[in-house]
């Protein structure tokens, strides 16, 4: 087997292995099936799912909508919370919507202290809409993930920390709100008129779903999140979160209940499956369609976080104030990196500090042209934008097809839409991997090209600093493993050790990106795959100049995969 093949047959393995790590963190954990009362089970919480998921239970739906309301107050008085209902009235919205009343409900466990962390979700299922003639109507929705799950979370989590029969150190809080689903008029209600039952609120946990299944991922928290950031990545088992996710987030006009309590000042935490956006609002968000391991995953972070913060003695626990932000995201799903906004920007320097001693070092050994790289730079750049703005071309002519209104961030209900979405992204790469082969002119070397990506990759994680700086990591972190792949590939003698140098920066883009391409095309819809396309691209500008400099450089004849002189 010659050489080249034996090259190309390794790298494939290390793209294949970077795919199965990237993938690897949206795992979800296991259910529970131990005998440990004193431990969240998905299994007891599905027990509450059935029997509020079996009709719609919308604010209109107003029979269904009480038992649910009657079942939920039950439950905490059965567990001692000693609920109370907080009833507002809300006047008609218009002509053809009638005002209604809510019925909020809030519990407590008392601790030694005071100091309180709150637990939120609300039990109102989603309302129908009359688009003709603008009026609510019976929902369809039975309200299993939205916000079933966080109800239930909610009440196992409150079962198992009160199964251990010990004193809490401090108070547990919890709030099922009412007509979320209408214009979160619960919590607008609670803490306009009923402020003074949260005073001694340290932070609060919103629990909510957006889709019914798939890892449930932490995507907001308020602004000056370090501290609370760092407290969850300690307590909660399995944390699964991205600070781009939060960026993004709070600029988006989506709102929840959390929305509210940032409004009044709080800070906190909010949680949400994102998966099978199309049973969101729809009949199919059903008891029959649950999954019990993202219902074990919502325990796994919440219920530790609730159960540190409650067994903590008040002197020990961590002041939950802080002045900056935390960058943070998974590379496995149970290890979460962060550091602070700070050290992003100290990082930034250093990458690009690095990247102009590395273009220095190159131009003395390869005698590079440093129009080339800016016409590379150009080149790839125009490419990408071009792929993204055809790959925005195909739902386009889905939605119409489909007879729906096209919009670029919710495009829900087209057929097959993942496997088209996995489509597009696969022949976006092959078409810019053909592309940049042949534009790569007389750069055999690969040096021009790479650099033409590292300098893309770091101009977008200079905007990205400037305007969404939770995913500035997205294109440092590739860049800086490209740099130095890039300095072994000048400096080092031995082949072997050029290869393994590029093996962290194929590993990290696809951990760093599959997550993050898997709750684009999740919360975003088939609508956003150009922008997949966009990001998904950047990576690809690293990885196939890599390429093309490990071909050269190294003889996998003698020292890879075999040593056929033996």
């Amino acid at each position: 087997m010659k050489g080249n093949t034996k090259y190309i047959i390794t790298f494939c393995i290390v793209l294949a292995i970077g795919v199965f790590l990237g993938f690897h963190t949206l795992s979800t954990p296991k259910v529970y099936t131990g005998s440990d009362e004193s431990r969240f089970s998905a299994i007891n919480a599905a027990k509450h799912l059935e029997v509020i998921t079996r009709e719609p239970h919308s604010i209109i739906d107003v029979e269904a909508h009480e038992k649910v309301y009657q079942y939920l107050y039950d439950e905490l008085e059965k567990m001692g919370l000693n609920p109370v209902t907080s009833e507002y009235d809300v006047g008609r919205k218009s002509n053809t919507f009638p005002g209604y009343r809510i019925k909020n409900i809030h519990g407590r466990i008392e601790g030694k202290s005071d100091d309180a962390i709150l637990l939120v979700a609300h039990y109102d299922s989603a309302y129908g809409w009359d688009y003709k003639n603008k009026s609510p109507q019976k929902g369809v929705s039975y309200g299993a993930g939205d916000d079933g799950y966080g109800v239930v979370t909610i009440l196992e989590t409150i079962r198992a920390i009160k199964a251990r029969n010990i004193p809490l150190e401090n108070d547990i809080q919890i709030l099922f709100t009412d007509s979320e689903e209408a214009d979160l008029d619960g919590a607008v209600n609670e803490l306009e008129k009923n402020a003074e039952a949260f005073k001694n609120v340290k932070f609060v946990v919103n629990i909510e779903a957006r889709g019914i299944k798939g890892p449930v991922i932490m995507f907001e928290t308020g602004d000056k999140n370090s501290a609370l950031i760092k407290y969850f990545i300690k307590n909660a088992k399995n944390p699964f979160a991205f600070s781009f996710a939060t960026d993004i987030y709070r600029n988006m006009p989506n709102g929840s209940d959390f929305s509210v309590f940032l409004k009044h000042k709080f800070n906190g935490l909010n949680f949400a499956v994102v998966d099978s956006l199309d049973y969101y609002h729809t009949d199919q968000d059903s008891y029959e369609n649950i999954d019990l391991n993202s219902m074990q995953h919502y325990g796994e972070q919440i219920f530790n976080i609730a159960r540190s913060f409650a067994f903590t003695p008040k002197d020990k626990l961590l002041d939950f104030e802080s002045t900056t932000n935390e960058i943070f995201f998974n590379i496995s799903p149970s290890m979460v990196v962060r550091y602070s906004e700070n050290t992003a920007s100290v990082l930034l320097v250093v990458v690009v500090i690095s990247f102009i001693a590395l273009t220095i070092l190159a131009y003395k050994k390869e005698k590079l042209k440093i129009g080339k790289i800016i016409l590379n730079t150009i080149t790839t750049s125009f490419a990408i934008i071009f792929l993204a703005i055809l790959a925005t071309l195909i739902p386009y002519i889905l939605s119409k097809i489909n007879g729906l209104k096209f919009n670029l961030i919710y495009l829900p209900h087209i057929p097959h839409a993942n496997l088209i979405y996995l489509a597009v992204m696969v022949g976006a790469i092959f078409v810019f991997g053909f592309a940049s082969n042949r534009f790569k002119g007389k750069d055999n070397s690969g040096v021009e090209f790479m650099l033409a990506g590292i300098a893309l990759n770091l101009i977008m994680a200079i905007i990205a600093s400037i305007y969404l700086e939770g995913a500035v990591y997205v294109f440092v972190l590739p860049v800086a493993f490209s740099i130095l792949f890039c300095f072994v590939q000048l400096l080092a003698k031995h082949d072997i050790l050029k290869f393994i140098a590029m093996m962290p920066s194929v590993f990290m883009i696809f951990v760093l990106y599959i997550p993050i391409l898997y709750l684009l095309n999740c919360g975003l819809t088939i609508g956003s795959v150009g922008i997949g396309v966009l990001l998904n691209l950047f990576g690809w500008s690293l990885i196939f100049p890599a390429f093309i400099m490990g071909m050269k450089s190294s003889n996998m004849d003698k020292q890879i995969l075999s040593k056929e002189t033996m």
